[in-house]
C-alpha cells in the first residue's frame, strides 16, 4: 500500500475546497501504519473524531490496538497517567470506537478477525468492567465480552448482575434508563453465552424488580438456561 501521506497529498491537490467537507473519509483506506496519524484526528474536536471513526470502521486492516490502548490509558482508574479534564471526550471516543469498529452488524468472520487482532487491548478493557464509570462504555465492553467468547471474563458479567441486585433496595427496585439498558445487555450476554452462574441474580431480578422489561427479560433468559446435569 502507498504511504497514506502520499495519498493524502494527491487527494488535497485534486480535491481542493471539497476536501474540507470530506476530511475524514481517507481513514477508510488506511492501515495500521497510519494509526498514529489517525490518533491525532481522534484527539481533535469530537465531530472530527466521530467522522474518523465512521471511516475507520470500514477499513480492511483489523488492528487498532494502539488506538484503543491510548484512550483506555487516559480513562482507566488504574492508569498511571493523570485523569484529564477531557476524560468525558476520551470516553465518548472509546465507546464509539468499540461500537463501530466491532459492530454486531459486521460479517461474523470479519468481526472475529477484528476481535482476535485486538485481543490484548480488549482484554484490558474487559478486565476493568467493574470499574468503568461510564455506563455506555460498560455496555459496549459487556457486548464485546459476549461476542468474543472469552470465558475468563464471564464471572465479571455475573458480578455486575449481582451488583445490580444489591443496589435494588436503595433504588426502590427501579433504575435509570441507562442502568436498565446495561442490565438488559448483561442478561443478553448471559443468555447467548449460557452463563449458568448468573441464575441466582436472574431469579432475584425476576422477582424483585419493578421494571416490567427487566422482569420479562430475566424470566426469558432464565428459561433459556438449561441447568447442567
Amino acid at each position: 500500500m502507498k504511504s497514506l501521506a502520499i495519498i493524502l497529498t494527491c487527494f488535497l491537490l485534486t480535491a481542493g475546497a471539497g476536501f474540507a467537507a470530506d476530511e475524514t473519509s481517507w481513514a477508510s483506506f488506511s492501515d495500521r501504519s497510519d494509526n498514529l496519524l489517525i490518533l491525532t484526528y481522534l484527539t481533535a474536536d469530537l465531530d472530527t473524531a466521530l467522522g474518523i471513526i465512521k471511516s475507520l470502521s470500514i477499513r480492511e486492516d483489523p488492528f487498532i490496538g494502539d488506538i484503543l490502548d491510548y484512550f483506555f490509558t487516559h480513562i482507566s482508574p488504574d492508569a498511571k497517567a493523570p485523569r484529564q479534564a477531557g476524560i468525558l471526550k476520551h470516553t465518548t471516543v472509546l465507546t464509539n470506537l468499540l461500537s463501530n469498529f466491532f459492530s454486531s452488524d459486521s460479517e461474523k468472520s470479519e468481526l472475529q478477525v477484528r476481535l482476535d487482532s485486538n485481543r490484548k487491548e480488549l482484554a484490558e478493557i474487559f478486565g476493568s468492567l467493574p470499574y468503568l464509570e461510564n455506563i455506555d462504555l460498560k455496555i459496549e465492553a459487556t457486548r464485546l465480552i459476549g461476542l468474543s467468547g472469552e470465558q475468563y471474563f464471564y464471572p465479571l458479567i455475573v458480578c455486575e448482575l449481582e451488583r445490580i441486585v444489591d443496589i435494588m433496595p436503595a433504588r426502590n427496585e427501579l433504575f435509570t434508563q441507562p442502568e436498565e439498558k446495561l442490565c438488559i445487555r448483561l442478561m443478553l450476554v448471559v443468555r447467548d453465552c449460557g452463563i449458568q452462574e448468573a441464575r441466582p441474580a436472574l431469579q432475584s431480578l425476576s422477582c424483585r424488580s419493578r421494571s416490567e422489561m427487566l422482569v420479562k427479560t430475566a424470566r426469558t433468559v432464565l428459561s433459556s438456561l438449561v441447568p447442567s446435569p
